[in-house]
């Protein structure tokens, strides 16, 4: 069951310093290709941990725990399809629901995962 909480600071940036100093980290990317997630500063999604997400949105601040890395990861991909649909993303067009998304949509983006991708490689070996 969610918390809802609010972290000192006026705006996003002030509340992600409070965050960091308390063990969470805002996720700016999601994705293999590291499209944006939330709307910084507005709303920021944060991990703790490999079982903790935190979603802020202009101060009201959602915390889940989970039961490991798989189950916060499929939340934080239920997230961004929300947010990149609602702001009509090209990468989401046709797809109607977070459970449809392909897999290089879903999953933190990395840039090792990304060097990973045999086409990226032939494309970068022609």
């Amino acid at each position: 069951m969610p918390t809802y909480t609010r972290w000192p600071g006026d705006e996003g940036y002030d509340r992600m310093n409070f965050a960091r100093a308390t063990g969470w980290e805002p996720i700016s990317s999601w994705g293999l290709d590291g499209w944006d997630l939330g709307s910084w500063p507005l709303v920021v999604v944060y991990h703790r941990g490999d079982t903790e997400l935190a979603i802020d949105v202009e101060g009201d601040i959602t915390v889940e725990t989970f039961s490991g890395r798989d189950e916060r990861d499929r939340r934080t991909d239920e997230t961004a399809f929300f947010y990149w649909k609602n702001h009509d993303e090209e990468w989401v067009k046709g797809i109607d629901s977070h459970e449809q998304m392909p897999a290089n949509l879903r999953g933190p983006f990395s840039w090792k995962r990304l060097d990973d991708q045999p086409a990226r490689r032939e494309k970068e070996a022609a």
